[in-house]
């Protein structure tokens, strides 16, 4: 699941990336209206920095399947200062590379246990952007998890300190809520 960008190319991508076949003229009027706004914003003093850092993700488990799926939903604004601070730049989901990045990362900062400490091996299906959300789509083939099992989740945290994350967990027709954050961050799923 990949959705291309639609960054002409020689621009650049983030917030002041020009959409395909958006007219020169019209393109600088909204950077000098962006650019006046954010003047003014600094000579106010009214610019505090981003701090408000959310995701939530759902763990659900699919009959037809069998597989438990995670659907996780971030701020593409996040994820593109994420990559800014560990690569020097945004995030392109259009490149199989920042793909593989992405994995890996989550590879990493999303983490399933079983009750005797082994780690379950956590598919990656994908992921797609839509607007401002980034959404990966995780899953954990043909399994169900047992009493024990506990997710390790620092997703974004490494970065944002005061990342915070909602896990809702529908499984066994029981649904759980799990706040996760900087000094909690390893929960028992069930």
């Amino acid at each position: 699941m990949r959705i291309v960008s639609n960054v002409q190319a020689g621009e650049t991508s983030g917030c002041l990336a020009r959409p395909a076949g958006a007219p020169d003229a019209q393109l600088a009027a909204g950077r000098r209206q962006f650019l006046l706004g954010s003047a003014l914003l600094l000579l106010c003093g009214a610019a505090p920095a981003h701090e408000f850092h959310v995701s939530i993700c759902d763990i659900s488990f699919n009959a037809k399947t069998r597989n438990i799926e995670f659907v996780h939903a971030y701020t593409l604004h996040d994820f593109d200062a994420a990559f800014r601070t560990m690569y020097g730049r945004p995030i392109d989901l259009s490149q199989p590379a920042d793909d593989a990045l992405l994995r890996a990362y989550f590879d990493k900062t999303f983490v399933i246990e079983n009750s005797s400490k082994s780690r379950l091996p956590i598919s990656w299906v994908g992921s797609s952007y839509e607007a401002e959300t980034l959404t990966v789509y995780q899953e954990l083939p043909r399994s169900r998890l047992t009493a024990g099992a506990s997710l390790q989740n620092t997703v974004l945290m490494d970065i944002f300190p005061s990342h915070s994350s909602t896990v809702n967990v529908r499984l066994d027709g029981k649904i759980r809520t799990l706040r996760f954050n900087r000094k909690n961050q390893k929960q028992r799923l069930l």
